[in-house]
């Protein structure tokens, strides 16, 4: 029963963390990041981690997560 409390208390956390502002603009901030993504790839007919993370000055595991999105996407 402890067990099912201490879980419920962390997913109220984490929905509080979802729905915080930073999270919002992070959001907003990667929607337009993959906008860019998709013409940078259309444009130049290339992509790589390394290719995003330099046209779109980016930090590593944001151009990941555009990579994988763009491959779920089928862009690439």
């Amino acid at each position: 029963m402890n067990d099912i409390k201490v879980l419920q208390k962390r997913i109220e956390e984490l929905e509080k963390i979802i729905n915080s502002s930073a999270f919002v603009r992070d959001k907003e901030f990667m929607d337009a990041m993959y906008e860019k993504a998709v013409e940078l790839v259309k444009k130049y007919e290339k992509s790589s981690i390394i290719f995003l993370q330099t046209k779109l000055m980016i930090d590593f595991e944001r151009a990941k997560n555009l990579m994988e999105r763009l491959k779920n996407e089928n862009i690439i």
